[in-house]
């Protein structure tokens, strides 16, 4: 398998264990971080040693060699327009939940990634039952999904389900 140019956007205190899971990884080239707090952006470049920080995600978005994109820790808000651009600009996308604020949000994801042939991985922590109680845009897009497009990472054993 061969290793990937890999970023973090937004590297608070789940992005900052990710970006240092993926400095330590075999799988990731070279890792890029974005963070818009200058203080944490420091921090985790400290830790990480990256190729690039960064405090404007364009910069992930404009650099060809980034080929997976992991939106974490941001504002819910801004999911929905960074994955976007990161999707457009071809990049695979590992995206914390919730996948858009808006159910038109979260199709035109799935659209733009299904034209790119790129993949769109939400992370979510709770089993489908729960997804569909909390989330109509969750309950819609799992209705939906193309595997090839949109997969969703889910506990993995009936303990993490009690759990929720």
């Amino acid at each position: 398998m061969q290793a990937l140019e890999c970023a973090v956007i937004g590297t608070g205190w789940c992005g900052g264990i990710r970006a240092e899971t993926l400095a330590r990884s075999a799988l990731c080239a070279k890792l890029h971080i974005c963070e818009i707090r200058p203080e944490r952006l420091a921090e985790i470049k400290a830790l990480t040693n990256p190729a690039t920080a960064t405090l404007d995600h364009q910069d992930i978005v404009k650099n060809p060699d980034v080929k997976v994109v992991y939106i974490c820790t941001t504002p819910e808000n801004t999911h929905f327009p960074i994955a976007r651009d990161c999707l457009r600009a071809g990049k695979h996308v590992l995206l914390e939940k919730p996948i858009a604020m808006e159910l038109f949000e979260a199709d035109e994801l799935i659209a733009i990634a299904r034209r790119n042939n790129d993949e769109v991985v939400v992370l979510i922590r709770f089993p489908p039952a729960r997804i569909a109680e909390r989330n109509g845009i969750v309950r819609r897009t799992c209705q939906n999904w193309n595997t090839n497009v949109v997969r969703f990472v889910l506990p993995a054993s009936a303990e993490a389900e009690d759990r929720v």
